[in-house]
């Protein structure tokens, strides 16, 4: 090669070393200019041209300087990553397979097909890749952070956690690390160490919107709501107005403070500025439906299915029911989210099979033997782990996107008689347990499922229900299965007798007690659906179905609603529920 050439070569190279691309870039254009098959000139431009983001560009130099080299792996792998970036996944893997073949040793390669996979979904093969990755590069911080991000997604959130803090022993100040470190911990639960990763990650780059709504997120799950909205503004008022993600976050937060007007301007303007992002229509929806507004909100509701926010989603290669006649043909109705939305929303079934033929309803196994036999469904099943169904299907639905189908309305909704049927056996077993009982008997369910995300404002410390044991005439029982209830009641002293009992044996006990005072949990719907009087203890700010200020339920005739008057206060709805249910006792002995 003519000497010049190699001068001109090194040049460019400490250029490039120097981080000057620009200037690289111009003296490898150069280079090819007096010899345009120099493969490993072409092979540098198309880095330079890459990392200045013109990938088109590098993409041409790259795919010729493989055409010249077609066993150097490293060329492979530079092409591969370009088309990734370009998003062609096809020529992306073709490139990424051929390099790992010729070197398997090649870690970037490696990382960069997990990097692959991980875009198209395939987290298994993605974690596999970054593992093989690692093995090789053990202090590449990117890709321990690449491989935390994709455990989190898995869920494998002690793994994912364990990859995070591997990046930032290496690289401390990395924020992609440090941001993802934080959404980890709060969803472990780690709520103060995830805002102070957040806190260190807006230290090092202030102009992040997303660092600062995430920031705003933890904030609202440690009760900070003031915080929050500060945190939410300051993207909205400096950082980036157009961030429809801060304006939802926004009205969250303004929501959560029972500021309803300003909540409701917050999700519009979320809408103007992201349009297409299902979790802004989502978030919508549960705004209109808890002012409401189930005409619209219903509708709306239909978008967290894109989001992946009802779960589990599923997807089969048949239609997708619209609410059209099925005559002669089988609907899947599959329920989805927690067990207390498949009972408050089973309701629909008999319309549902008002449309067509046979009609199979899917359900959370735990939930199989009550609603065997469930009106509106020929066929219960339960959930299968694989997803699989095992019974032939002509088109599927959502349980909770019946609403939408049919059009409801809070007019139209109209109030349900009991419509929920005990197994005999069960409610046989239920009136054994209360033989010779005279005292008035109360149920009492004081927390939730802990994985929900508002559920630490939703239940309630057993403590606080102190003032009601004290109540004479009262006998107080527990059915919600697991450990928490038996340890609260031993911490507590309080007399409580616990049972731990299947789902159709509770309703059973609920339908045959006096009275329940729930949370907003599963039992507040297993007595609604009885028609069992209920009195249901809610957060300042409810789920959306209890609605706004209203001391009845649309949903539930037999339900009684005591709100919290001030966020977090659970010390006065105690007290009105005592004189409620003093009154209560009162009342029935006066009979």
């Amino acid at each position: 090669m003519d000497p010049e050439v190699r001068k001109l070569m090194q040049r460019a190279v400490t250029r490039h070393q120097a981080g000057d691309l620009e200037g690289a870039a111009r003296l490898y254009q150069e280079v090819l200019r007096q010899a345009p098959d120099f493969a490993e000139a072409l092979n540098l431009h198309g880095v330079a041209t890459s990392g200045l983001g013109r990938h088109a560009e590098a993409c041409v130099s790259l795919k010729l300087a493989v055409a010249l080299a077609p066993a150097n792996a490293t060329y492979q792998q530079n092409l591969g990553r370009v088309l990734l970036e370009q998003g062609d996944l096809d020529g992306s893997e073709e490139a990424l397979r051929i390099a790992t073949y010729l070197a398997p040793k090649l870690a970037p390669a490696q990382s960069n097909l997990g990097n692959l996979f991980k875009k198209r979904g395939n987290l298994h093969e993605a974690v596999a890749c970054y593992d093989r990755a690692l093995a090789i590069a053990p202090s590449d911080h990117k890709t321990w952070n690449n491989l935390g991000t994709s455990l989190r997604e898995l869920k494998d959130l002690p793994r994912a956690e364990d990859a995070l803090r591997k990046a930032l022993a290496i690289q401390p100040d990395f924020i992609p690390a440090l941001s993802n470190l934080g959404l980890v911990l709060a969803e472990r639960g780690v709520s103060e160490e995830a805002l102070t990763c957040f806190v260190r990650a807006l230290e090092l780059d202030s102009d992040q919107a997303d660092l600062y709504v995430n920031y705003g997120n933890i904030l609202r799950d440690l009760g900070r709501d003031q915080e929050a909205s500060a945190a939410f503004a300051e993207v909205t008022v400096r950082v980036d107005p157009r961030h429809g993600g801060a304006w939802s976050s926004l009205g969250n937060a303004a929501l959560a403070i029972g500021d309803i007007e300003r909540a409701g301007a917050c999700y519009r303007k979320s809408l103007e500025c992201s349009p297409e992002d299902p979790i802004l229509h989502f978030n919508q929806a549960l705004y209109l439906l808890l002012t409401g507004d189930y005409a619209s909100g219903f509708a709306e509701y239909e978008w967290g299915l894109r989001a992946d926010l009802r779960q589990p989603r599923r997807e089969f290669r048949k239609p997708l029911w619209q609410g059209e006649s099925f005559a002669g043909e089988t609907l899947l109705v599959y329920s989805e989210q927690g067990l207390g939305d498949a009972i408050q929303f089973m309701r629909f079934l008999p319309e549902v099979k008002s449309r067509g033929g046979q009609v199979v309803f899917e359900v959370h196994p735990a939930l199989r033997n009550l609603l065997d036999q469930v009106p509106g469904a020929d066929l219960v099943i339960s959930r299968r782990d694989d997803g699989s169904i095992s019974v032939p299907f002509d088109r599927y639905v959502a349980l909770l996107s019946l609403p939408a189908r049919f059009g409801i309305t809070l007019e139209s909704l109209g109030a349900k008689r009991p419509y929920l049927a005990i197994p005999e056996g069960a409610r046989q077993a239920a009136a054994r347990r209360f033989e010779g009982v005279s005292d008035f008997k109360v149920v009492v369910s004081w927390y939730g499922n802990p994985v929900h995300k508002n559920d630490a404002r939703r239940s309630i410390p057993l403590k606080s229900l102190a003032p009601l044991m004290e109540i004479p005439g009262a006998r107080f029982y527990a059915v919600a299965p697991g450990e928490r209830t038996v340890k609260d009641i031993q911490a507590t002293g309080f007399p409580i007798e616990a049972w731990t009992l299947p789902i159709e044996e509770a309703a059973a006990v609920i339908e045959a007690a006096d009275l329940v005072i729930t949370v907003d949990t599963l039992h507040a719907h297993l007595a609604g659906a009885l028609g069992q009087t209920a009195w249901v203890l809610l957060p300042f700010m409810p789920d959306w179905r209890w609605l706004l200020k209203r001391e009845d339920s649309p949903w539930y005739p037999s339900l009684r609603l005591f709100r919290q008057m001030k966020p977090g206060d659970w010390i006065e709805v105690v007290e009105r529920v005592r004189v409620a249910l003093a009154a209560e006792i009162r009342h029935r002995r006066g009979k």
